[in-house]
């Protein structure tokens, strides 16, 4: 009999688990407390005035106005430049962002604090390096160096360093002519956002102009500064 009541208690089946929640947790709601505004720089405007523009508060502007002059000759405050404000709902202000040139932005941060102050510093905007081939020709649509570069997909820039690199060679204003064709390596920078962020050197060039080529190899001597030189080292 104890045999009997040991193996039926063995072949009970186990208790079922409770069935578990398969309900979401709900999502937590975060509550914007700021807002960011992107926009340039426009004509006759300083920093004062186009922080007034903003609304911000007025010992906000001027404070901020005093650490970026640390920083920043504001004078050389540039209509056309990208800005950026990020900006609390009660008119204080969280970050000011301000592009100088290709290479430079003008950065103040602070933290929610109503008593923090303004930290400000200059940062280099990363940028990756690639080298590129740009070529193309001189034709009746583009009849000038600037012209036929731009249809290339290249800067003005890229036209100026080209000239220079055969200047001694011939005027870039008065001999070329359409079938002229150009051919170059240069390296080109590429900002973190996408954009354009200059070329560095041309590194080797050529350019056929009435049948006559032209061609420049870049060298860096060790001791001595950087030169052109054609493929028989002259």
């Amino acid at each position: 009999m104890v045999l009997l009541v040991a193996a039926s208690t063995a072949c009970r089946p186990a208790a079922a688990e409770p069935p578990r929640s398969t309900g979401r947790l709900a999502d937590i709601v975060l509550t914007r407390d700021s807002e960011s505004i992107r926009a340039l720089v426009p004509q006759r405007t300083t920093l004062s005035s186009l922080l007034t523009t903003h609304q911000l508060v007025a010992a906000e502007a001027a404070a901020l106005v005093e650490t970026l002059s640390e920083k920043f000759d504001l004078r050389r405050f540039r209509a056309g430049q990208p800005y950026r404000i990020e900006r609390f709902f009660d008119g204080r202000l969280r970050e000011f962002e301000y592009e100088i040139d290709r290479d430079r932005r003008l950065i103040a941060t602070r933290e929610a604090d109503p008593e923090a102050t303004f930290h400000a510093e200059i940062a280099e905007i990363p940028k990756t390096i690639e080298q590129v081939v740009v070529e193309g020709a001189i034709t009746r649509e583009s009849p000038s160096l600037v012209q036929a570069i731009d249809a290339a997909g290249g800067q003005v820039e890229l036209s100026l360093a080209l000239a220079e690199v055969f200047s001694g060679e011939m005027d870039f204003n008065s001999d070329v002519q359409p079938g002229d064709t150009f051919r170059l390596i240069v390296e080109r920078a590429t900002r973190v956002d996408g954009g354009f962020g200059g070329y560095g050197p041309v590194l080797a060039a050529e350019f056929v102009n009435a049948g006559r080529t032209l061609q420049a190899i870049r060298f860096s001597p060790p001791d001595g500064a950087p030169g052109y030189y054609d493929t028989e080292g002259r």
